[in-house]
Formats: structure tokens, sequence, C-alpha cells
């Protein structure tokens, strides 16, 4: 994905590029840091009595890393390559300490019966019946995950299971980066790169 952002700022040259990233999260990655510590910060809000929440993202965001999924790469590509053609750079994220404060708060609200008892869509268990297959069996699992289809699966049971977290972590946001980007990309063309999710 990285490539594919690099790729269509140099192919677009835009007036603008948005980015799902707070200005501090953006400068953390200009600054040098490997990846994204979102994804960290999160999962270490999932632990805090919340530890089957907090392991499960912590096993899915090895996995990910582990085929080459990780996190913030394609974030910081945008930032380079918005230098690269001297667009700005918009960060129209909301504040990550305001979503892990509301994170906080939306953890109280999740029910494990709720969590626990949710069947997952038929769509989404079909691609997670490779994990049984070994090491192949993962990967091509990671692989049917990686679309927008299986994700939108991911979110339909989260919503359900869980949708004070989903709330807090994706409808709040997508609200604040839309606002975002209809103030600071007012004219021209526009390049927005955002998470899967």
């Amino acid at each position: 994905s990285a490539d594919e952002v690099r790729d269509l700022i140099h192919l677009v040259r835009p007036s603008h590029v948005a980015v799902e990233l707070c200005p501090s999260r953006a400068a953390r990655l200009r600054a040098g840091d490997k990846e994204d510590q979102f994804a960290l910060a999160v999962q270490q809000q999932l632990g805090g009595g919340h530890g089957f929440l907090g392991a499960g993202f912590q096993m899915l965001n090895n996995l990910w890393k582990s085929y080459g999924l990780i996190p913030g790469v394609d974030f910081k590509a945008a930032l380079d390559a918005a230098d690269a053609v001297g667009a700005p750079a918009h960060c129209i994220d909301r504040d990550v300490d305001e979503t892990l404060r509301l994170l906080r708060g939306a953890l109280s609200e999740v029910s494990f019966e709720k969590l626990m008892t949710t069947p997952p869509p038929a769509d989404l268990t079909s691609s997670m019946s490779g994990l049984s297959g070994g090491m192949a069996g993962i990967a091509e699992a990671v692989e049917q995950l990686k679309n927008r289809q299986q994700v939108a699966a991911m979110r339909r049971f989260m919503n359900t299971a869980a949708p004070s977290i989903v709330e807090v972590m994706l409808h709040q946001r997508d609200r604040h980066m839309v606002r975002r980007l209809r103030e600071t990309c007012v004219s021209g063309t526009a390049v927005g790169v955002v998470g899967l999710a």
C-alpha cells in the first residue's frame, strides 16, 4: 500500500494530500519512527481491564506485521510523496490523545457476554477457515482479509458486538476527517490516504 500511495501521488500531483493522522502522529513518523505507534497505544488501552481485547488486537497486529503490513508506512509514504511533489500534507484525523481518552470510556460500555456470543458474519468466517491450515493457511487468510469486503464484514461484526468501540474508533473519526477534508482541501485535486477500515 505504501508503494501504491507513493505512485498515486506522483502520478496525480495533487494540490493537497490528506492523511489519516493527527499532527503529533505525523511528527513522530516524520522524525523517524519506523511505524505508527497508534496501534500500540490502542493495544495498551484494550489490555487494561479488557485483556481479551488487548490480546486479540496484539495477535492480529503481530500477524499483520509478519506479512508486511506495518502500521503507518503508507501514511509516512504519503507525507514523503507530498513533500516530493510540493503539495501540502494535511493531518485530518482527531488528536490521538483525545481518541484514546474516548476509547477508555467506550471500553466501559463493552459487554463481554455480547462480544463472546455475537456470531461472526458468514463471509468473515469463510475467510478465517484458512487459519487452521498452518502457515500457508494463515497467509491465505491474511490475503483474504486485505480487501474491502472482509474489512466491511469485520466492521459489521464489531458494530454489533462492541458498538461503543466502533463509534469511537471509526464513526466519530470518519466524521471528523470529512469535516477536516472539506476545511483544508477547498480547491484543486486532493489525494486522501486513510486506513482500509
